[in-house]
């Protein structure tokens, strides 16, 4: 069962990483759909980040899930009586997960800054003007803003592809790997 567990997890993270590429070569044709699709609801829409869901969120998720017991048992945390398990997490891999949620949440942050400044580049009133002027130029104007758009989704997809190959190595017992 160890090797199914194994072989089942590098599946996973090969048909992620399969489908990170595509959107990648996808969107060097057209970037503009990745962040609006047509196939998600206005919800969903809204809390879409660069093109996805953010890597912050798959942290989330385990303390979602492992968020009931710790709340359970957390005067004994305090106190230190308490060290087991929760819901299989030792305090050494929630230590773990915790550093590895703030080191992402900064990446995010970056990663929102540089959308911030492409997409306020966009509609630089220099920008709008050129482009009222110069028809040409403004052709090649858009086409550098959708590749710069189509790599910061890239750098958005590595950053989610890291944080999940971390989260499994993180919670994957040692005797599996």
């Amino acid at each position: 069962m160890n090797i199914n567990l194994h072989n089942s997890f590098e599946k996973i993270i090969n048909h992620f990483q399969d489908y990170c590429d595509n959107r990648s070569r996808l969107a060097q044709k057209d970037v503009s759909p990745f962040f609006g699709p047509k196939s998600c609801t206005p919800l969903e829409n809204s809390v879409l980040w660069i093109g996805g869901c953010g890597p912050s969120s798959f942290i989330r998720l385990i303390y979602a899930l492992s968020g009931m017991e710790i709340e359970s048992h957390l005067t004994e945390l305090l106190q230190g009586i308490k060290t087991g398990e929760f819901h299989g997490l030792t305090i050494e891999q929630m230590t773990i997960i915790d550093k590895l949620q703030t080191k992402t949440i900064q990446q995010e942050r970056k990663l929102c800054s540089k959308l911030a400044s492409l997409q306020e580049d966009i509609v630089d009133q220099s920008l709008a003007s050129k482009m009222m002027k110069d028809h040409e130029n403004a052709d090649e104007d858009l086409d550098k803003h959708s590749h710069n758009m189509a790599t910061v989704m890239e750098e958005a997809d590595k950053l989610r592809m890291k944080t999940l190959k971390q989260i499994v190595s993180i919670l994957t017992p040692a005797h599996v790997i």
